[in-house]
C-alpha cells in the first residue's frame, strides 16, 4: 500500500513537474517569438533611420544652398540700391542741367523767333532714367517684401 502511495505521489509529481515544463516551453516559445517580432521591428526601424538620416542630410544641403543664395541677393540687393542712389544722383544733376537750360532759354539767353527753345534729348533722357530708377525702386521693394 505504501509503494502504490508512494508511486502514486511520485507519478503526480511527475505530472505536475511535465504541466509545470509544458507551461514553461510555451513561455519560451512565446519569448521567442517577442524577439522575433522585436528583431523584425528592429530591423524595419534601422532602415527608417537610414533613410531618415538621409533625408536629414538633403535638407541641411538644401538649408544651406538656400541660405548662400540669400546672401547672394542680399548683396545684389545692396549693390542694386547703391546703383539706384548713383543713378539717382546723375538724373538729379541732369534735371537741374535741363532746368538751367530751360531757365537761360526763358531769360533770353538764346531765344529763337521768340520762342523759347528746350534742348528735348536731354529733358527726355533726365525723365527715362527717373522712370527706370523709381521702376528699379520698386522691384527692389517688392521683391525684399517677398523674402520677409
Amino acid at each position: 500500500m505504501k509503494e502504490i502511495e508512494e508511486r502514486n505521489k511520485r507519478i503526480r509529481v511527475e505530472e505536475e513537474l511535465r504541466d509545470t515544463i509544458g507551461e514553461k516551453d510555451r513561455e519560451i516559445e512565446g519569448f521567442r517569438n517577442k524577439v522575433e517580432e522585436l528583431e523584425k521591428v528592429a530591423g524595419e526601424k534601422k532602415h527608417e533611420s537610414v533613410d531618415w538620416s538621409a533625408e536629414k542630410l538633403s535638407l541641411q544641403k538644401a538649408l544651406k544652398e538656400s541660405e548662400e543664395k540669400a546672401k547672394g541677393f542680399e548683396s545684389k540687393n545692396i549693390r542694386l540700391r547703391e546703383e539706384a542712389v548713383e543713378t539717382e544722383k546723375k538724373i538729379k544733376a541732369l534735371n537741374e542741367k535741363a532746368v538751367e537750360i530751360v531757365d537761360r532759354d526763358l531769360n533770353g539767353i538764346q531765344r529763337e523767333r521768340h520762342e523759347v527753345k528746350l534742348q528735348w534729348p536731354i529733358v527726355a533722357a533726365g525723365a527715362g532714367s527717373t522712370v527706370a530708377v523709381f521702376g528699379a525702386a520698386a522691384l527692389i521693394y517688392v521683391y525684399c517684401s517677398k523674402q520677409r
